[in-house]
């Protein structure tokens, strides 16, 4: 069975959507903590006294919603914030790859025959759409970021 653009989409979001999203109300914290222990010591005696005194930078790319401004004061945010840009661009490229995986397959068997993890996302011959699957690492990088999602 030939498979739609509509189709090979369907499949990729419903295999995202297995994928457990980072927890804003963890990752917040978090990243502030690592903003604070990035200041210098003069600095972070201020961020303790007075908080809202020291710059603040909106940042996105974190995998926080779009993104939030967070008081930084003279704190390396490139280097402090590293990790969390590093998992959120993991995060995309297994995305991406997944999409390039199952958009380069035109036909049904193709996919099963390739990504044979993910048959229940796949439509079957007599039903037109429901989901399918990626490539080589892209299985094995949808695990570390936590596929499938368990409730």
């Amino acid at each position: 069975m030939k498979l739609t653009n509509y189709q090979k989409q369907s499949i990729i979001r419903a295999i995202v959507a297995d994928i457990p999203e980072p927890d804003e109300s963890e990752l917040t914290p978090k990243i502030e903590a690592a903003i604070v222990a990035a200041m210098s010591p003069e600095v972070q005696k201020v961020h303790a006294a007075h908080p809202k005194a020291l710059k603040e930078k909106y940042l996105a790319d974190l995998g926080v919603g779009y993104g939030r401004s967070y008081i930084v004061g003279d704190a390396n945010t490139d280097i402090a914030l590293k990790p969390f840009y590093d998992a959120h661009k993991a995060r995309l490229s297994a995305r991406d790859a997944l999409d390039s995986a199952v958009c380069s397959c035109s036909t049904l068997k193709q996919l099963q025959t390739m990504f044979p993890e993910f048959i229940k996302y796949m439509p079957t011959e007599a039903q037109p759409t429901k989901n399918l699957p990626a490539l080589a690492n892209v299985v094995s990088d949808l695990v570390k970021l936590g596929w499938p999602k368990t409730p």
